[in-house]
């Protein structure tokens, strides 16, 4: 099986990766500039929210026109109760 490297072109997509270190200002940001461009091509760019929390204001989008992902966990256990249809009740 032949695999296509040139699948990022084909699909108009363009895999991007930094580490590390906060956000400069998107004006000076080279991933910010590039996604300008591309959204001013109708190219969509989605970015990682990053990993500097947990504490508020740790997941910041810098530049409006890059949508912001992030992923999150909780360590607490929230009960909940659900009633089957046999009136039984399950936690």
């Amino acid at each position: 099986m032949q695999v296509s490297l040139d699948w990022p072109t084909e699909l108009h997509v363009a895999p991007c990766h930094r580490l590390g270190g906060g956000s400069p200002d998107y004006a000076h940001d080279s991933i910010s500039i590039g996604a300008f461009h591309a959204m001013r091509k109708g190219i969509i760019t989605v970015a990682s929210a990053g990993n500097d929390g947990p504490s508020m204001g740790s997941v910041t989008n810098t530049a409006p026109w890059i949508v912001t992902v992030a992923a999150s966990g909780i360590d607490r256990a929230f009960k909940s109760t659900v009633q089957l249809g046999s009136g039984k009740n399950v936690s």
